[in-house]
């Protein structure tokens, strides 16, 4: 999991900027839950400081902690992946819509 602290970083799929993030926001996070290949680039656009927290720390900082405040904290990073995941699809719809336009 990426935090950024200070800076942006742009999401890139296929060198194409999909979102630019900010100080407070996070990425990363579908990494969390299981192997998966990533499905964008992030590319700091200006000097950026960002906190780096591996999933086996997470989790034992979730366990150890307090396990309420473990879930909850993944609840939010689960929400927080599927309204980016969302926002995603919304976007590549209404261009493969704008693309079909130009078609027609």
């Amino acid at each position: 999991l990426y935090m950024i602290l200070e800076g942006a970083v742009d999401l890139m799929v296929d060198d194409r900027e999909i979102t630019r993030l900010e100080p407070g926001e996070h990425f990363g996070e579908l990494a969390l839950f299981g192997p998966t290949e990533r499905t964008a680039d992030a590319r700091a656009v200006e000097a950026s400081t960002l906190l780096v927290l591996p999933g086996a720390q997470l989790e034992e900082l979730a366990d150890a902690a307090d396990p309420e405040l473990g879930n909850r904290l993944l609840k939010n990073l689960l929400a927080h992946a599927s309204r980016r995941i969302r926002d995603t699809t919304t976007q590549l719809l209404a261009a493969e819509s704008e693309a079909e336009e130009w078609q027609s």
